[in-house]
């Protein structure tokens, strides 16, 4: 969630604040950084700063909560389920309301980033039947499809009120064994500025979270999803 800028950013005692009314499940506090550009087009000046914040981790690194100068963050690279993400969400929102609440909501965003991998399949076009042919590009072409070694494709949606940016790479991946993946960024958000409170930003959440499903749901196959379900 992006909110109005506070000056000074946040404080260790905000942080620890926050992290205590967390109980235990963030032990780990950290000082961040975020480098930032400023673009000044009546100066024409650009300028590079950073912003300086606060980490809170979970025991087994798989949770982050991130306290910035102009957004709240919730972070997890072990993601298990909704209802799991979404408590932990409420309960991070809940603390920092009670701690220093924003005035202004500016942005409410929830991200996934999917890598999707299959034993032997390798090449875009031998992802045919398990994606929609659109994720492909032209390695879905039956005239050129052999030849396509990387497919990308950017697309902007407006889903039931929702707007998704939707990125896709079908490429050689190193760090898998199949030396292939292709990796769904799904980027839902609602950016209408509005005063913040806990459950307009639990409303709107449920909400990304819907059209990011539906979304998932729509260019992944059922054969690939039954597969998955079955590992």
């Amino acid at each position: 969630m992006r909110h109005e800028r506070s000056v000074p950013g946040p404080q260790a005692g905000f942080a620890l604040s926050v992290q205590s009314r967390l109980s235990d499940a963030y032990p780990n506090i950290s000082q961040g950084a975020m480098a930032e550009l400023i673009v000044d087009p009546a100066k024409r000046e650009v300028s590079a700063g950073d912003q300086t914040g606060w980490h809170l981790k979970s025991e087994d690194g798989y949770w982050t909560v991130v306290l910035m100068p102009e957004f709240i963050a919730l972070e997890c690279v072990g993601y298990t389920r909704w209802s799991e993400f979404s408590r932990r969400m409420r309960d991070l929102l809940n603390a920092v309301a009670a701690e220093k609440s924003p005035a202004l909501m500016q942005r409410i965003g929830l991200r996934y980033v999917d890598r999707l991998t299959r034993e032997d399949t390798r090449l875009p076009g031998e992802w045919r039947g398990l994606l929609d042919d659109a994720l492909l590009s032209l390695g879905a072409s039956e005239s050129v499809g052999d030849a396509v070694v990387v497919a990308q494709t950017v697309n902007q949606l407006q889903v039931n009120g929702v707007d998704v940016v939707l990125r896709s790479s079908c490429a050689p991946d190193n760090g898998t064994k199949a030396g292939f993946s292709t990796v769904l960024d799904t980027d839902a958000y609602d950016d209408h500025g509005r005063a913040f409170a806990v459950e307009d930003v639990e409303e709107a959440l449920e909400r990304l979270h819907l059209v990011s499903l539906q979304l998932f749901q729509l260019v992944v196959t059922e054969k690939f999803r039954a597969e998955m379900r079955g590992r």
